[in-house]
């Protein structure tokens, strides 16, 4: 009897929360950016080449987007801790629930999109399948949906997240045991931990090999022995929708976001400047600042700002999809602009960015009409 009524309760859908709606909509918003980004400007490698035929409000404008690019996927991770952490995975109904329900349509819609990419790919003249034959190109392919070999998969680069994301959701049952039954105190000492290990460090060690000092810092309590950064952003998530930040102030929130977000920015923009060619990524404490920061601001806003409600609900309910789509679209427009060199830079970044984005919803729009397309490809519940 009791473990139908839990049955029917878990069940149940839970009721829309609006803030992670749009946290989701910036989200996907920035992610787009980065890859508009990177291919419209040179953001790994050569960057200080560029630095110098750029004016210097342009340099500050391509770092500002370059930062803010780098906070979609930390606010994915949070709200997936904001969700999924508060669950009771003492039970373990719950937990077959979860891996049923949240962690294997993860991984089938993955394997779906590694296919599609894979074929999409093909097309190239440089393609295992054209370059090579029929054999090397099955056997790079069941290398790819095994997730075998990064350096030769044949998928699109953004795809790194798919691999990740289905580690740290196998991690969240275990972290929601340990916050429930360990505390809050001790997580958070572990967060810091791995904050300081995987973040603070190498940015003061890059800040030192920019600089030519030849000295780094090596901590040999290793954060990878507890566990993934990325599940730093997960924790911290899951207690920023627990109103943990409830007592800071508006001005701090601000202030801190502001200055998590300057400082990234006159930090990547400084790099630009130099030989260094590092870039910002989510291992930044800049970037674990600007997110956390944000998310807070989006928690506390959020409802006062609900202009264009349902077109914010709706983007937010088929984010996952654009992630995929936007970039076989993308991938394929800049290869078109490749070929017009008039268009460049921000130019450049503005036509991928918008293009790829709208298509891709007209696409899913379209597509999502088949409830076997909207369930199985874009994971839209």
């Amino acid at each position: 009897m009791n473990g139908h009524l839990l049955r029917n309760q878990e069940v149940r859908t839970p009721e829309r929360q609006y803030w992670l709606d749009f946290a989701r909509v910036i989200a996907i918003i920035s992610i787009t950016f980065n890859h508009a980004m990177s291919r419209s400007f040179l953001t790994h490698s050569d960057t200080l080449v560029e630095f110098q035929e750029m004016s210097i409000i342009g340099s500050f404008m391509k770092a500002f987007l370059y930062v803010l690019s780098r906070l979609g996927v930390p606010l994915f991770l949070m709200i997936s801790g904001s969700l999924l952490i508060k669950r009771d995975y003492e039970n373990k109904m719950i937990v077959s629930r979860f891996i049923k329900h949240n962690w294997w349509p993860l991984l089938r819609t993955t394997l779906i999109w590694l296919t599609i990419m894979y074929v999409y790919l093909s097309f190239a003249r440089s393609s295992y399948l054209r370059s090579e034959g029929v054999v090397s190109g099955l056997l790079h392919y069941v290398l790819t949906i095994l997730f075998f070999n990064h350096s030769t998969m044949v998928t699109m680069a953004s795809m790194w997240y798919m691999p990740m994301i289905l580690c740290v959701y196998l991690m969240i049952p275990i972290i929601g045991l340990a916050v429930k039954k360990i505390g809050n105190a001790y997580m958070l000492a572990l967060c810091s931990f791995v904050a300081f290990g995987s973040m603070l460090i190498p940015n003061i060690n890059t800040i030192l090999e920019t600089l030519n000092i030849e000295y780094s810092l090596n901590l040999e309590l290793s954060y990878t022995d507890i566990f993934s950064m990325y599940l730093v952003y997960v924790l911290v998530g899951y207690w920023i929708s627990q109103e943990k930040l409830k007592s800071l102030s508006y001005p701090i929130i601000i202030g801190g976001l502001s200055l998590g977000l300057l400082g990234t920015t006159f930090f990547q923009f400084w790099i630009y400047s130099t030989n260094s060619d590092y870039y910002v990524r989510y291992a930044d404490v800049g970037i674990l600042i600007s997110s956390v920061f944000l998310f807070e601001l989006i928690r506390r806003i959020a409802d006062s700002m609900k202009q264009g409600k349902k077109t914010i609900e709706y983007i937010s309910s088929i984010s996952f999809g654009i992630y995929f789509v936007h970039i076989c679209i993308m991938e394929g427009m800049n290869i078109f602009l490749d070929r017009m060199s008039n268009i460049t830079g921000f130019a450049s970044f503005a036509v991928l960015e918008c293009s790829s984005f709208i298509l891709s919803v007209v696409v899913i729009y379209l597509l999502s009409k088949s409830k076997l397309l909207k369930q199985y490809l874009f994971l839209i519940k």
